[in-house]
């Protein structure tokens, strides 16, 4: 378990777990299963710290030079050691 909150450090961007209704409306926008996204594992330091579940959407919002804010979408899965 990390000892420290790694979330609040300024390299990490901000990242929220989607409610269902969101995760729905973000699959339908995008034509997409869950799995099309790019993965996240539940061990991941910042998957821990959010308390992320394998099913869950995380949604990562950056900070960017050319468009301000980047959005990106993760899928939450299992490691599978």
């Amino acid at each position: 378990e990390p000892l420290k909150d790694i979330t609040r450090h300024e390299l990490v961007p901000d990242h929220i777990i989607l409610s269902d209704k969101e995760k729905q409306q973000i699959l339908t926008d995008y034509d997409i299963q869950p799995s099309q996204l790019p993965k996240m594992l539940t061990n991941d330091p910042v998957s821990m710290s959010i308390g992320a579940k394998a099913g869950d959407i995380v949604k990562i919002i950056r900070e960017s030079d050319t468009a301000k804010k980047s959005t990106a979408y993760r899928f939450v899965v299992e490691d599978s050691k």
